[in-house]
């Protein structure tokens, strides 16, 4: 189903020649990008099979784009691919520059379908790049408002306080009657899916999960808990991990649909849980529901 070492074309796309880092496989409508950095720095860590198996152990077939071998993918890359799987790992200094923010929104304007997670997408494009002088960026929050669909809150939910003065800590609660998160339709509370995203057979690299809040038409799919197993609220608030735009039920294809996680899917300690997570993803990217 998929190749680590990758056989692409020679054709010279983005002033690169992706030989390698790209895998594609006949009849795959889903593209996998791994955009973790890895190959840049050593402490940077590849997260790649995480999604492989997951993707493999739900059933789905798919081709393979690491930036680090192949380049940033264009717009033309993306275009013949229904679904786009994008995932940063722990990259905190080059997470999604301006040039992969255009072929994001490009891809995005074309009516597709993005999963997109990493635990450093908020803090990249509302802080860092605000204070850096190697990100310069006076478009970062706006695009990542506008299509993303969500409002950054914090960069470390397990360095935070609730309004309950307790802590926050690395696990999520589904949203009753979520198409997502509460798969099973059942809708007697107590039934959505739980998270936790440390330890176990996952990454366990969550150093800085992001807190967000749904935006411009998206809905949460996952909030986050404090140490008491409560939802973890500011100024009454729930604080999300994750949203799906657009909100309504079956969602309509236009003008895109979107599932963000601003925490690392890597980190979500049992495999049989990824799979069934990553299931539901492409189910509501797929269908609306």
């Amino acid at each position: 189903m998929y190749n680590q070492a990758g056989t692409g074309s020679p054709t010279i796309i983005n002033k690169r020649t992706p030989m390698f880092g790209f895998v594609p496989v006949s009849g795959a409508t889903i593209l996998l990008v791994d955009d973790d950095g890895s190959g840049f720095r050593s402490w940077w860590d590849d997260y790649s099979e995480w999604f492989k198996s997951a993707l493999a152990d739900a059933g789905y077939i798919f081709s393979y784009w690491d930036t680090y071998e192949a380049g940033p993918p264009s717009p033309g890359d993306l275009a013949p691919y229904s679904i786009v799987i994008w995932f940063t790992g722990d990259d905190f200094l080059t997470t999604l520059p301006p040039y992969e923010r255009t072929t994001i929104s490009s891809y995005l304007s074309a009516g597709k379908k993005l999963f997109i997670t990493g635990q450093d997408i908020g803090y990249y494009l509302n802080e860092y790049v605000r204070y850096s002088v190697f990100a310069p960026s006076s478009d970062a929050i706006s695009w990542y408002n506008t299509w993303l669909k969500a409002g950054y809150v914090f960069d470390a939910i397990n360095e935070e306080i609730d309004d309950n003065g307790l802590l926050g800590v690395l696990a999520l609660a589904g949203i009753n009657g979520d198409p997502i998160s509460d798969p099973s339709g059942d809708p007697s509370p107590d039934n959505e899916m739980m998270l936790v995203i440390w330890d176990g057979d996952g990454a366990d690299n969550q150093y800085f999960a992001d807190g967000i809040l749904p935006l411009g038409g998206s809905t949460a799919i996952f909030n986050y808990l404090d140490e008491e197993g409560d939802l973890f609220t500011l100024d009454g608030v729930p604080i999300a991990g994750g949203i799906r735009f657009p909100s309504p039920v079956p969602a309509p294809s236009t003008p895109y649909r979107l599932v963000y996680l601003s925490f690392g899917f890597e980190a979500i300690s049992d495999a049989g849980t990824r799979a069934e997570l990553i299931d539901e993803i492409i189910k509501f990217l797929n269908t609306g529901s």
